[in-house]
């Protein structure tokens, strides 16, 4: 889904933990390239481009459920607009879903779900290791058919 959103420009960020917030703030937020500091005696205070992107993580990272950042692209401005008015590409919203109920499923349902997804995707510890008996026993031959060629 998420590639289907940045294929239409747009790069959504619902609530994220800590390393994921670290690189989605690069992605959705922006900074100021240029730094700012003070210099006290031997102490120097800044907010250069790395404590701007971290003041953005927490946001990321304590979003409320159905809350979300979406950057969007704006489109371009008609002329004559556009030689006077440059605006940034894209802008950054916060959005609030709308509410999803959780579905209603009966218990029968969820185990025939189950018990189809256990058939389909599942095997047994014998077929498991019957199967890789018989990759090991393949290998074996492809090593001694490699041998023998090298030999010759």
């Amino acid at each position: 889904m998420q590639g289907a959103l940045q294929n239409c420009g747009l790069e959504v960020a619902f609530r994220l933990g800590r390393e994921d917030a670290e690189v989605t703030a690069k992605t959705l937020g922006r900074v100021t390239p240029h730094t700012t500091s003070h210099r006290s005696g031997t102490h120097t205070e800044g907010a250069g481009m790395g404590e701007q992107w971290e003041e953005q993580v927490p946001h990321l990272q304590h979003l409320r459920p159905r809350h979300a950042f979406i950057r969007k692209p704006l489109g371009h401005l008609p002329w004559p607009l556009d030689l006077w008015w440059h605006r940034p590409p894209s802008q950054l919203c916060k959005v609030k879903t709308m509410p999803v109920p959780d579905p209603a499923v009966s218990a029968e349902a969820v185990a025939e779900i189950e018990e189809g997804y256990l058939r389909k995707y599942f095997r047994t510890q014998v077929e498991v290791e019957e199967t890789l008996a018989g990759f090991r026993q393949e290998m074996r031959q492809r090593r001694r058919r490699v041998e023998v060629a090298e030999g010759a």
